[in-house]
């Protein structure tokens, strides 16, 4: 009977351990597959509570409020409504004395042998005598070398937590505090890289934002040079011009030719401002013709010779992306004129993948140590390559610079092809249309064109009335020139060229609702005969080509010689050969012979 009874103790004995033992393997899987701490917490409870066989478990942290409360965290097992009643504390009182409390005050294990018999009990006492808890164990969890809560189990039957069973729960409750610390820094972690990927979001949206600020406040002040000063100084030009044919004496006809030279020269000014702030072609070609409007620009400006190569589906990128390139080349083109000591640079545009365009800028001058520059910029409070980093950056993209005293410079903008769009913000657009509408001296006969010795019929389409009225001035002042009406934009020019069919059109290139060159297609769709001379305050070549592409016979500044206008629209009729002088801003004798002989077919 002796020798049955050891070997069912140690049958028992070996049960046991192999129980404990699965336990703590299944606690340990827990903790390696474990992605959130309260679930992990939840089922390292049901593990203790399934596999160890106790009567619950729980885990409670505490809580730094003034009553010094424990916050129960997960519990698994029955009637574990009691820790809703327990008011159980880590502070020094009554509700703060029994082992999950002293367990996290003091930092050690705390264990009840029996809930009948247990003094620190007494507030709990009936209550979990009538669930069936008669001992237990709180455990401390321990993160940094601070108390942050505690394990409790507890057990049906009286003092059965011996030295084994401490040996084995306080390993658990140190994994599991382990489990806990790892998942806390790895959730912050992640907070901290989605802290990080929003602030990026951000920075990206707001640098893009006040790169929109930057080119909308340009096209503002480009815009009002443009619509207003340029256009009153046209405007006082013609009326100049009507005014010199009534001055008879030598010294008024020298005065007037003083004051056109002041005029003519405010208008390059006004021009060169112009385009300085805000390129045409930028914004109505993309980055690439940009770019080579930059170059001409650079060649006329500096003599600096700027070879462009650029990729096609470098245009695909965000508008805000290409306009902080096309200003980043720009200021870097100015640092080869200011320093390199080379009368050439490189530019080239790429579209190295779908997410990303490239764009170099190198020239072969006297080169730099990049950091000695760097350092000696920032304290001489120069931020020129440094901003254009650091709004880079801010954009999603990066800069590299490569260069050596004496061997020249490379400097390569990555950028995102793509931002994410801004709640809110506002775009860059193309001028907003404004309302439009037209004055028109009717015909009251209009048709075909009349023979010869009939008046040339003159419609203006330009939106701006101190131009309709300056042209008006010098035009009606001719006698073989008739003004039968005025357009205010392209899309009347359109309708009022039906109707009026005129022999020549006056066309403002840059017009609102539909733009001159587009309207001179339109006209000449179904107005074959009709002659158009383009107008604008802009002289870049590609203005000019892109009229005589559309049909256009002629193109002239605004602020060219009042006697090259008259001689063009009469040569449009074949009165007289145009003058070479009146084709474009540009180009060459080839295509001036050319442009003659289209107006004279």
């Amino acid at each position: 009977d002796e020798l049955e009874q050891k070997v069912r103790e140690r049958t028992l004995e070996l049960q046991q351990s192999n129980q404990t033992l699965r336990m703590i393997s299944e606690c340990n899987q827990a903790l390696v597959r474990a992605t959130d701490e309260i679930n992990l917490i939840r089922e390292i409870c049901g593990i203790i509570r399934e596999l160890g066989g106790y009567r619950m478990a729980w885990v409670g942290y505490a809580e730094n409020d003034a009553a010094k409360s424990v916050r129960t965290i997960a519990a698994v097992g029955p009637d574990a409504g009691y820790l809703d009643e327990a008011r159980i504390t880590w502070a020094d009182e009554a509700h703060g004395r029994g082992p999950t409390g002293a367990c996290i005050r003091t930092g050690t294990i705390r264990v009840c042998r029996d809930f009948k018999v247990d003094p620190d009990l007494d507030p709990w006492r009936e209550q979990a005598l009538q669930r069936g808890y008669r001992s237990s164990i709180a455990l401390p969890l321990i993160s940094a070398q601070r108390v942050f809560g505690a394990l409790t189990i507890y057990a049906e039957q009286p003092d059965v937590f011996d030295e084994s069973q401490r040996a084995i729960l306080t390993e658990l409750a140190g994994d599991l505090a382990f489990g806990i610390a790892i998942l806390r820094t790895r959730s912050e972690r992640d907070q901290a890289a989605k802290v990080a990927e929003d602030r990026a979001r951000q920075l990206q949206a707001l640098a893009a934002e006040l790169g929109q600020t930057e080119q909308r406040e340009r096209q503002r002040l480009a815009k009002v040079l443009h619509d207003h000063l340029q256009q009153l100084l046209v405007g006082a030009k013609f009326n100049l011009a009507t005014i010199r044919e009534i001055v008879e004496t030598p010294e008024g006809q020298k005065t007037i030719a003083q004051v056109f030279d002041i005029l003519d020269e405010a208008i390059k000014s006004a021009r060169s401002l112009t385009a300085d702030l805000s390129s045409p072609a930028l914004y109505e070609k993309g980055l690439s013709v940009g770019l080579e409007w930059l170059s001409r620009q650079m060649k006329q400006k500096y003599g600096l010779k700027v070879a462009i190569k650029t990729d096609p589906e470098a245009e695909l990128a965000a508008e805000p992306v290409c306009l902080f390139l096309f200003e980043a080349v720009r200021e870097l083109l100015f640092n080869v004129v200011k320093h390199a000591q080379t009368d050439g640079a490189a530019v080239e545009t790429v579209r190295c993948n779908p997410d990303q365009i490239r764009v170099t800028v190198s020239d072969q001058g006297a080169g730099f140590d990049p950091e000695q520059l760097e350092s000696e910029r920032r304290a001489a409070g120069q931020f020129g390559l440094f901003s254009i980093r650091e709004r880079l950056n801010y954009l999603g993209g990066k800069m590299e610079t490569e260069s050596a005293p004496g061997h020249g410079s490379r400097f390569i903008l990555t950028a995102p092809a793509r931002l994410t769009p801004v709640e809110g913000g506002v775009r860059i657009s193309a001028e907003e249309p404004r309302g439009a509408s037209i004055s028109a001296k009717i015909d009251p006969e209009p048709g075909m064109r009349s023979d010869i010795g009939r008046k040339i019929r003159v419609l203006l389409a330009d939106d701006h009335p101190v131009m309709r009225q300056g042209l008006t001035l010098v035009l009606q002042g001719e006698p073989d020139i008739e003004i039968v009406g005025e357009a205010e934009d392209g899309q009347e020019a359109v309708k009022w060229s039906r109707h009026l069919q005129p022999d020549v059109i006056l066309m403002d290139v840059s017009m609102p609702r539909v733009n001159g060159i587009e309207a001179t297609r339109q006209i000449l769709t179904e107005l074959p005969a009709t002659r158009i001379i383009g107008l604008s305050m802009h002289v870049e070549d590609d203005m000019a080509a892109a009229m005589r592409e559309a049909g256009a016979v002629a193109y002239l500044t605004k602020g060219g010689p009042v006697e090259d206008l008259i001689a063009a629209v009469r040569a449009c009729v074949g009165i007289i050969e145009i003058p070479a002088i009146m084709e474009t801003a540009g180009g060459s004798a080839m295509e001036k012979q050319k442009n003659q002989r289209q107006i004279k077919d």
